[in-house]
């Protein structure tokens, strides 16, 4: 777990940043275990991410067996995800307002709320979550993560990992291809 300091570190605070939205704002939250709307295929992950759920199958007896296309390879027949406690950041944020600056709506999944800031980026969120905040224009700054800084603090932690191992950085690696 030493090759995952850093990872682990960032992973505790964006949980920590869930939780405490979620319990201040849970009747406005829908997210609950058996949940899986946003559980969907085409996730990609860094090699700091792919490894450490490599590591985590290493070490169980049973091995998940794909989902149905179109949904999280990891995704069990009754919704639950079967690499939680080692599932990848995006999903440990996905569900709490998010702010980013991209600004083309068309890469930006459909199946979320989404405000418009000033600055030309979108404000986005699971559909079934905060429905009238959203559309009210009313998401309050203290409920909002800064998704390209997680981005980028992300990046920084994969590239000092994979400096360590002499691996390419920039290589992305489909979650459904891990297993």
């Amino acid at each position: 777990m030493k090759m995952f300091k850093n990872y682990l570190t960032l992973l505790e605070k964006a949980d920590s940043f869930f939780s405490k939205v979620f319990n201040k704002n849970s009747s406005e939250m829908k997210c609950s275990e058996g949940c899986s709307k946003c559980c969907v295929d085409g996730i990609t992950l860094l090699r700091v991410e792919r490894d450490r759920i490599l590591s985590h199958l290493k070490n169980r007896d049973e091995i998940p067996v794909k989902s149905q296309s179109g949904r999280c390879a990891f995704l069990s027949s009754e919704g639950r995800c079967k690499i939680y406690e080692v599932r990848p950041i995006v999903c440990r944020t996905w569900g709490i307002p998010i702010l980013y600056s991209e600004s083309d709506p068309s890469a930006l999944s459909t199946n979320m709320n989404r405000n418009a800031v000033a600055s030309g980026g979108s404000i986005v969120c699971c559909d079934l979550n905060f429905k009238e905040d959203f559309k009210k224009g009313s998401i309050g700054k203290d409920i909002i993560i800064n998704g390209d800084r997680i981005l980028e603090m992300l990046i920084a932690v994969n590239a000092l990992y994979c400096s360590k191992l002499s691996v390419d950085p920039a290589k992305r690696f489909p979650l459904r291809n891990i297993i």
